[in-house]
């Protein structure tokens, strides 16, 4: 009994609860009647399913406990969007290094528009304080 459970979303966490449900329903059932039947090697087969499904049960409650709750999504991606809001409005200087090995500065401020372009790190530094953005 190879299974490969391929588990995650809810609806999915759900699918594969009642379709091992739905075995282990099957398995007790042809356990009892091997018992009854006296069919030990039978008995002995079905005991190997049921470990292996006991093995799946596992699987899928691992999968349950790390799955992260709504409310810690939500506070990831509020998270997320307050630093996406800050980063895009802080000033911002880029050193860039051309082909030919020039470098050239960028400074940009998103707050008011304003942009350098330049070849001198000094200028920059003097832009930057000139504008009061090193705020």
């Amino acid at each position: 009994m190879a299974h490969a459970f391929y588990i995650t979303t809810t609806s999915n966490i759900e699918i594969t609860q009642k379709h091992l449900n739905n075995i282990a329903t099957s398995l007790a059932h042809r356990l009892a009647v091997a018992h009854a039947n006296h069919d030990l090697g039978l008995v002995a087969q079905l005991e190997r399913e049921r470990q292996q499904l006991q093995r799946q049960y596992r699987l899928l409650n691992r999968v349950r406990a790390d799955r992260p709750s709504l409310l810690a999504l939500c506070q990831r991606l509020w998270s997320d969007l307050k630093a996406a809001i800050v980063q895009s409005t802080q000033l911002s200087v880029d050193r860039q290094v051309t082909d030919a090995g020039e470098v050239w500065w960028q400074a940009h401020d998103p707050q008011t528009g304003k942009v350098l372009y330049t070849d001198s790190e000094a200028e920059v530094v003097q832009w930057v304080e000139e504008n009061g953005l090193g705020r």
